[in-house]
């Protein structure tokens, strides 16, 4: 059969918030991209071994944080397929 590899970023980080220690390895909240070694390589050298990082975090659950804020993606989704909807609705002469 056909074997391949995939490939995926590990990090890990720690933060504080309130005085509590709290420990992560999440780049994407709730998102896990793999692929090629080199698009791997590329997103953990955005991170740094002992380079400072900002994390966001959950306020009412602190122990849920990801490096990155995926909010931007996720709009760009919604905007795709509510245009989809619309040309669906268009096509079908549901304005008319």
């Amino acid at each position: 059969g056909h074997s391949s590899k995939s490939y995926r970023a590990a990090v890990e980080f720690a933060y504080a918030v309130r005085g509590r220690d709290y420990r992560g390895n999440q780049i994407k909240l709730g998102v896990a991209v793999s692929g090629s070694r080199a698009a791997a390589e590329k997103v953990t050298a955005k991170y740094p071994l002992n380079g400072a990082v900002d994390v966001h975090y959950d306020p009412a659950n602190p122990g849920t944080a990801a490096l990155e804020n995926p909010t931007g993606m996720t709009w760009l989704i919604l905007a795709v397929a509510a245009a989809c909807f619309a040309l669906t609705a268009y096509t079908l002469g549901v304005f008319k």
